[in-house]
């Protein structure tokens, strides 16, 4: 290796490795900076060159710099939502569509429209509104739970096409037909209290079910029961029902409320040990 006045000439069989063409480059533009290197037309050249690729580079990043994350994006693209309950403006509900759980309990909605592209939607919460029609629903087949007790809701027709529905809360609402959820195979938990519903035939084929609040509605007839053998809480208190007897079959059955019925024949499930039966007067 050959030394001028400090600077390391390059000889003409010397190959560049990959890698070290960048740091040659600077070290003849330093040495010629400082005065140890002479000036060479080539050399002139590519600091030229690399000045007007920087100057270009800075343009390009003026015109068109990196995108920033879209904060408004991020905003709806969330699994979980619990709507404020003083908000009465719902016209961005619609874009979250990833959601997987909602809560609109006690809030001001009235329509569920905004809630049809939310096909991914498992848990929903209505309770504590003014929602009458459920219609929105029918095409969000992942829903497993909905809470809609305390509602204006009067048809569960949109429902018998959520086969995955497990919980279903309907506790005062303003319901008598239950004939729509005979054809949900997966259900295991109903509500129906402080409603005007009287026939639970539609029941008989749910035979997953194993809670049922029937509390003070018009039933007096138990019989479509006796089928449901994975039953464990039965409530029925403030009914007209007046015998158990379709009950003995079911094994399982852990607690059964027959506060202020005229139940005659609770006799019949005294061998029951692991029962409890609630019964006041």
């Amino acid at each position: 290796m050959i030394t001028n006045g400090g600077y390391r000439q390059r000889p003409e069989s010397f190959a560049l490795r990959r890698g070290e063409a960048t740091g040659y480059f600077f070290e003849m533009l330093g040495a010629m900076l400082s005065g140890r290197a002479p000036l060479s037309a080539t050399l002139l050249f590519y600091v030229a060159l690399v000045i007007a690729a920087c100057a270009f580079a800075a343009l390009l990043y003026s015109l068109w710099p990196p995108e920033a994350p879209n904060a408004t994006q991020d905003k709806y693209d969330v699994s979980e939502l619990t709507w404020d309950t003083s908000s009465r403006d719902f016209k961005d509900l619609s874009r979250y569509t990833k959601l997987e759980r909602l809560s609109l309990s006690n809030t001001e909605i009235t329509n569920l429209k905004a809630l049809i592209p939310m096909t991914e939607l498992r848990v929903l919460d209505i309770s504590g509104t003014r929602v009458a029609d459920l219609s929105p629903l029918s095409e969000l087949e992942n829903l497993t739970e909905l809470r809609a007790y305390e509602t204006q809701v009067v048809d569960l027709a949109p429902l018998s096409r959520l086969k995955n529905l497990r919980v279903l809360l309907l506790d005062s609402t303003l319901i008598t037909d239950l004939a729509p959820l005979q054809g949900l195979p997966q259900l295991t938990e109903l509500g129906i209290s402080e409603t005007k519903v009287s026939d639970l035939g539609p029941l008989s084929t749910l035979t997953e079910l194993t809670e049922l609040n029937a509390d003070n509605t018009g039933v007096s007839d138990i019989s479509p029961l006796g089928s449901l053998h994975r039953l464990k809480r039965l409530y029925l208190s403030d009914t007209q029902v007046a015998q158990v007897a379709p009950l003995r079959g079911i094994s399982e059955l852990k607690l059964l409320n027959l506060t202020n019925t005229p139940v005659t024949d609770e006799g019949l499930l005294a061998d029951r040990k692991n029962l409890k039966i609630i019964r006041t007067s």
